[in-house]
């Protein structure tokens, strides 16, 4: 059998027709064939870790990968979990060009390995004709830990479990400690109704009189 080019084949899936005759000029029905065309890899929307909250205070975490193709209707994707260095650089054991391939899902759990600090996800996506996106990466702050060393002075007075004595209703707070990135601040129990705020080394608080 010979082989005879289809030029102007578009991407996507065309129906080309053809017709053969003999010499006679006798000629066969049309027929009809369908032809798939796809060099266009996949398109990823967004790649998400922890629902998109910057720390988790535990290793495993929520990955969402949004999806699409315009032509196929399977796809599959690699994931290689990394620790994230201080230069911003993914460390993935195995990298993602020794990953497994995988049905694509949306969303799935990752679970990354137990010691503290940056971790990411680099994914990849493609569709079963091989054509594969660019490797996209997120990232989450691992700490499991809470602060610690913390001390809280009130005009320069050392604040203990017993309490302190203050002589003004605006004094200037200072907290030290290891680890604080938000504190909360109110003289309600139980800190009810007191907002998280990003954490200061040193503001002033009113106190509201009588005194007591």
């Amino acid at each position: 059998a010979a082989a005879v080019p289809v030029d102007g084949l578009a991407e996507g899936v065309p129906n080309y027709n053809f017709q053969f005759r003999n010499e006679c000029g006798f000629a066969s029905p049309v027929l009809v064939l369908e032809l798939v065309r796809d060099v266009t890899p996949p398109v990823i929307d967004f790649v998400q870790l922890n629902n998109g909250l910057p720390a988790s205070v535990s290793r495993t975490v929520a990955l969402a990968v949004a999806a699409h193709d315009d032509i196929a209707t399977t796809l599959e994707m690699r994931i290689a979990l990394c620790t994230v260095d201080g230069n911003g650089a993914f460390l993935c054991a195995p990298d993602i060009d020794e990953a497994a391939w995988e049905p694509y899902t949306f969303t799935r759990s990752v679970t990354f390995d137990d010691a503290q600090g940056a971790k990411g996800v680099r994914i990849q996506v493609r569709d079963l004709n091989d054509n594969r996106t660019e490797i996209f990466e997120a990232q989450v702050d691992f700490d499991s830990t809470p602060p610690a060393d913390v001390k809280l002075s009130v005009d320069d007075v050392q604040i203990g479990d017993q309490g302190g004595v203050i002589h003004t209703s605006l004094p200037l707070v200072t907290v030290t400690g290891i680890g604080i990135a938000e504190m909360k601040i109110g003289t309600a129990a139980g800190l009810a109704g007191a907002a998280w705020q990003p954490f200061q080394t040193a503001f002033r608080f009113e106190f509201a009189p009588p005194d007591g």
